[in-house]
């Protein structure tokens, strides 16, 4: 038995089980179903070894630094992976050349790659084949098959959709998803938010899309003159927090009561979400534990353990002050 079937037979995550394993902070009643799991299948998990002459080294490709979901997932990771007797090289995919004579040295140094905030166009679909030719490659909240090739993905879709229905029910007819890049993610959430307005009846017009910035200040104009355009609008979903922050300053800018006249949700559940006067409404992508299960996906496919393709994880609404 490995952990995956643990986690399946206890009906938990695999990042819980983890944290049985290493000590960390689970409920009593989950811990001991846990264990008790073990004693009986008399699971051992792999350890990595303490200490080797060259300590294997994880690459991480990245899009955009200053992405605060990109940039966490990255100190994660790192954290991760350090723990467990790997070293840490970051690059950024747009960066790298395959064609260059220093590829297959780096490749040679790699044990395996992860790749965060891709839109899997061509030339990162190009990148990421490459290297799966040779080492395990995980992708976080992207899909991709093939061999050598693991997924941990977040049901953006369903959340999108789970917030538009419950924005419907409290009246809303009118909509507006904010974003500030185009990525797999994003493209999730779109869809989501499409099946959303679907099931709850409406045309497809019920919502526009707004492209903003990554600068909030930039975000705020942008949202304003939206809003002001169409003051039809009465919910903004956006693709994260930031954004979220713009739309929030911007409502309130437009003498626009929150959420009385205007309801606003965010994404990734940050530090963004509760840092200002108002809290906002955010759906939480469990980042952490997508992290910890990417981890262990790496670990397992490093030592060419059986594992599935790909994983998902659920995402929940945390609701706030910007929502009723």
């Amino acid at each position: 038995m490995n952990i995956y079937e643990v986690a399946e037979k206890a009906g938990v995550s695999i990042a819980t089980v983890s944290r049985v394993l290493n000590g960390g902070t689970v409920k009593d009643s989950t811990r001991e179903r846990i264990q008790r799991i073990i004693e009986e299948e008399n699971f051992r998990p792999s350890r990595q070894p303490k200490a080797r002459e060259t300590k294997p080294t994880i690459c991480i490709f990245y899009t955009e630094l200053n992405d605060y979901y990109q940039s966490h997932a990255i100190s994660l990771l790192t954290k991760g992976l350090m723990a467990q007797g790997y070293l840490i090289t970051l690059l950024n995919i747009y960066d790298f050349d395959l064609d260059s004579s220093a590829y297959s040295q780096l490749v040679g140094h790699f044990t395996g790659c992860m790749v965060i905030g891709v839109s899997l166009d061509d030339e990162e679909r190009r990148v990421i084949t490459t290297f799966a030719k040779d080492i395990p490659v995980v992708i976080i909240n992207a899909e991709m098959r093939g061999s050598n090739l693991y997924c941990v993905v977040t049901d953006d879709v369903n959340a999108v959709c789970a917030s538009v229905k419950q924005l419907f029910l409290q009246g809303h007819r009118k909509y507006l998803f904010a974003i500030d890049n185009e990525n797999y993610s994003t493209e999730q959430k779109r869809k989501g938010f499409e099946k959303g307005i679907a099931e709850c009846g409406l045309n497809l017009s019920a919502f526009s899309v707004l492209r903003c910035d990554y600068s909030i200040e930039k975000s705020i104009v942008r949202l304003k003159n939206a809003l002001t355009d169409n003051p039809d609008i009465t919910a903004v979903i956006a693709s994260n927090d930031e954004i979220a922050v713009a739309a929030l300053k911007a409502a309130t800018q437009l003498g626009r009561a929150v959420p009385d006249e205007i309801s606003i949700i965010g994404y990734n559940n940050s530090k963004y979400a509760i840092s200002c006067g108002t809290e906002i409404s955010s759906i939480d992508n469990k980042l952490e534990s997508v992290c910890e299960t990417s981890i262990l996906m790496m670990c397992a496919a490093v030592e060419k353990k059986a594992l599935p393709g790909k994983i998902n994880i659920s995402c929940e609404l945390v609701r706030r002050e910007t929502t009723k």
